[in-house]
């Protein structure tokens, strides 16, 4: 992409990769949307004011064998079919560098005889994820069609989903976890857009086996189906 703008040879954030996150300043604490570029925040609140966004119309308005071994549980067929997902609480988002608490909660020993009891986690664990932020609702009642997925998700973030191994394995039956990954989740805090991810679009590698329902498989081109991300994590003590 070309601009007039003179850009260092290496950022994380140039002009093909220009994110969204919440920024405050001493002079300014109210917290407002920015995005950044380079070593910058640029303030979109200024840019507002400055009426920068009012020709836009409508803007404003508009891991299988852990599973067992970890908690004692065996993969459900329904993995295979449809996502696995849950509810979890907005109040405990946390962004990057921000401490996490180790949490309570019902633990019980091996064996249906043992005795459940209160207590400090023991066994807490992370989970290297994606996490995706949505900006299009749908109209109450209708389906989504899988070939307008992308007009609806606005951008991604890192996120680690915390997760306290010994309160899951007590809780997962019948109806899932609840406090055991429910109490903290991590999130990088910038938002890189779905459309900065375009060079790196790419084939679905391994084929999904049994392959997904008609509603969940990708119906365009093969060769955008999905993203070529790598992503690590350490551990530092």
């Amino acid at each position: 992409m070309d601009s007039w703008l003179k850009m260092k040879a290496t950022t994380p954030f140039p002009i093909e990769n220009l994110p969204y996150g919440v920024i405050s300043t001493p002079s300014e604490p109210t917290p407002r949307c920015a995005t950044a570029f380079e070593d910058y925040a640029i303030d979109l609140n200024e840019l507002q004011r400055d009426g920068f966004f009012d020709s836009i119309p409508g803007m404003i308005d508009g891991a299988f064998s852990k599973c067992s071994e970890i908690m004692g549980l065996e993969v459900n067929p329904n993995w295979y079919y449809i996502p696995s997902v849950y509810n979890g609480r907005t109040s405990s988002l946390r962004v990057s560098g921000q401490p996490i608490r180790r949490p309570w909660g019902v633990i019980s020993g091996p064996g249906a005889s043992s005795q459940a009891t209160w207590s400090r986690s023991k066994r807490l664990d992370f989970e290297l994820e994606m996490g995706v932020f949505l900006a299009k609702p749908l109209p109450a009642g209708q389906i989504l069609d899988i070939r307008n997925a992308k007009e609806h998700v606005f951008g991604f973030v890192i996120l680690n989903d915390w997760s306290a191994r010994d309160i899951q394995g007590f809780e997962m039956a019948p109806l899932g976890p609840f406090h055991s990954k429910g109490f903290g989740t991590t999130i990088s805090p910038w938002i890189v857009t779905i459309e900065a991810l375009s060079p790196v679009e790419c084939p679905v590698s391994i084929p999904q086996s049994p392959p997904p329902l008609p509603h969940l498989a990708w119906k365009g081109d093969s060769s955008n189906a999905t993203w070529d991300i790598e992503l690590s994590a350490r551990i530092l003590s």
